[in-house]
């Protein structure tokens, strides 16, 4: 006696996955290409930590938004809390934040070895920079110089992937 299934023969339901599956796969391995540099007049975020945020806006402000080809963003985080579990909180959201956004190309935060390393893991999961400071100045100078110098045709992340600390 052949078993019937309760709904139905379940090879007729995957009959139309299995005849799209090779352009789905096809999409995914084709998707990425072309895409090495940025478009032009991308703007390219920095996540800053609030107590940091001033100084590397006026020291943005002062060069004009632009680091070399590339037009910058400051965006303030808090990542302070009232408590030490608030604290680590703020951090774990402000560096998250920083990874959703596509345009993001650095973290700058304190050198808080606490804050550099719950946030740390994070944002090396998606290739952003983290530059620990005890100056958003500084560390915004930093930052610009190593995209000015820069190799034309590398993606921005790539360029500021080596950058850790700044004076």
């Amino acid at each position: 006696m052949a078993h019937k299934f309760r709904w139905g023969d379940p090879r007729s339901s995957l009959a139309p996955l299995l005849a799209t599956l090779p352009l789905i796969v096809l999409s995914v391995l084709l998707g990425g290409c072309g895409e090495e540099g940025v478009e032009e007049d991308a703007v390219l975020s920095v996540y800053i930590s609030a107590p940091l945020c001033p100084e590397a806006k006026e020291e943005l402000d002062s060069r004009g938004g632009r680091a070399g080809e590339f037009r910058l963003r400051v965006l303030c985080v808090d990542d302070l809390g009232a408590t030490p579990r608030a604290r680590l909180t703020a951090i774990g959201a402000a560096a998250r934040r920083a990874t959703e956004d596509s345009a993001a190309v650095a973290y700058v935060g304190s050198a808080n070895p606490v804050s550099v390393r719950f946030s740390e893991p994070i944002l090396e999961e998606a290739d952003v920079a983290r530059i620990s400071s005890g100056s958003g100045s500084a560390a915004m100078r930093e930052l610009l110089r190593t995209l000015e110098r820069g190799e034309a045709g590398v993606p921005p992340r790539e360029l500021v992937s080596h950058l850790r600390s700044a004076p």
